[in-house]
């Protein structure tokens, strides 16, 4: 996924789940996004906390914003909230089409409280980065 044409972006929203997620639905939500998202050239993580989602998308502008943008009319969620949406040099999940894990109810009020303004020093960012970075070296 290292081609691409213009700049990268990513974006980050927060949303509600119509109704919690058991393992068997998220699984295949996961497959999908993960199809998709390869097609799209977008890779990314899901964060999922008892019916809260955040989701980061990364890659070029045009397969980022109209994967969101089918993302916001999805019917399985509601409260769609963009935290950020900026260019990036580089992506932070380069991959993985759509990493996934989940959070306790403490660590997603965290991520989602963050300060998520644009820049260089982006608390949120680094904070899911870190988040990420713990998950994946306890797997």
């Amino acid at each position: 996924m290292t081609g691409h044409i213009g700049p990268l972006i990513t974006l980050v929203y927060v949303s509600t789940a119509t109704r919690f997620f058991d393992a068997a639905t998220l699984e295949a939500l996961l497959e999908g996004s993960r199809r998709r998202n390869t097609e799209a050239g977008v890779t990314g993580l899901l964060v999922y906390s008892d019916g809260n989602i955040m989701q980061c998308l990364e890659g070029p502008r045009e397969a980022v914003d109209s994967t969101f943008a089918r993302l916001a009319r999805d019917r399985r969620h509601f409260d769609v909230t963009v935290l950020v949406r900026e260019t990036i040099p580089a992506r932070e999940f380069p991959d993985w089409s759509m990493a996934h894990s989940t959070a306790s109810a403490p660590e997603f009020l965290k991520l989602r409280g963050a300060d998520w303004g644009a820049g260089p020093h982006n608390v949120g960012r680094e904070l899911l980065r870190g988040f990420w970075d713990t998950r994946r070296g306890a797997a």
